[in-house]
């Protein structure tokens, strides 16, 4: 993927503006939430931008997916971006 998530995430926070490409990037249905198969996505998308593994990515998304539905809000994204992909491109 481009550089929407290693531009979005260089100050450790995600704006609205930033979030909405992001979101939008992933939200292939435009359903306004990703669904599985988006999460699958996103997931690998953040295990290839942190060396890491897609489905430990999908574990860690299932920790952030606090509304414990069928789909994952902007919110629950945002929060998943800032507090686990930052932390993991600063460690790394």
């Amino acid at each position: 993927m481009s550089d929407l998530l290693p531009k979005a995430l260089a100050d450790g926070t995600i704006d609205r503006a930033e979030l909405d490409a992001i979101f939008a990037r992933f939200d292939v249905d435009e359903s306004g939430h990703l669904e599985a198969n988006e999460l699958q996505l996103l997931a690998r998308a953040v295990a290839d931008l942190t060396s890491g593994v897609t489905d430990d990515v999908l574990q860690i998304i299932d920790f952030y997916h606090i509304e414990y539905d069928d789909s994952f809000s902007r919110t629950e994204l945002k929060d998943f971006l800032e507090c686990h992909v930052a932390e993991a491109l600063d460690e790394g």
